[in-house]
């Protein structure tokens, strides 16, 4: 007679489709902070990072205690990006991270904490961005210009656009997005 550990071999126990149809829904939390930003546009606020653990700890203590008593806490991942850690990479790295490993019963939660402004890629139609932490600073002009400005955009920010289309691949059905200040 096969011993239990052969059985298991022959056939896979828990797929990830079981684990999206029948397990407890993880939460999974991107809250980024900036409150100084270098260079000339010498945007300074006094809360966002502390806002961005806050907003962490709150959501994790929710969804801790949120009859998800029997929910281990590793089912929380949080990440918190905060001052030099919240640059433009490093946000788009965790919502590509966050895509890949999340599950349609699963929650998500975006917080951006810092400067915000409307621009325009083609010099016609503005769009909100947010501002990463940038080593480089930005141009005060290419924020005061109404010129076409698609390549700072493009290469420095995130548009609220840019932002839908990673949102969508993250398969969590439920999503909120909470940005403040600026």
């Amino acid at each position: 007679m096969p011993s239990l550990d052969q059985l298991l071999r022959l056939e896979e126990v828990y797929t990830q489709t079981d684990r999206n149809r029948y397990a407890a829904g993880a939460a999974w939390v991107v809250s980024v902070g900036i409150d100084d930003y270098s260079g000339s546009i010498g945007q300074h606020y006094r809360n966002c990072e502390s806002d961005a653990r806050s907003y962490n700890e709150f959501f994790r203590n929710q969804f801790l205690k949120a009859g998800h008593a029997s929910v281990p806490a590793s089912m929380y991942h949080g990440y918190v990006l905060t001052g030099r850690k919240a640059s433009r990479a490093a946000i788009l790295e965790s919502l590509r991270e966050i895509a890949d490993k999340a599950a349609p019963g699963d929650y998500f939660v975006f917080n951006f904490s810092g400067f915000s402004f409307p621009l325009s890629a083609d010099g016609k139609n503005e769009s909100t961005c947010i501002f990463p932490w940038d080593s480089a600073g930005y141009a005060k002009e290419s924020i005061d210009g109404k010129k076409q400005q698609g390549q700072l955009i493009s290469e420095q920010l995130i548009s609220l656009k840019v932002l839908q289309e990673y949102f969508q691949l993250i398969p969590a059905k439920n999503q909120l997005l909470i940005t403040e200040s600026g």
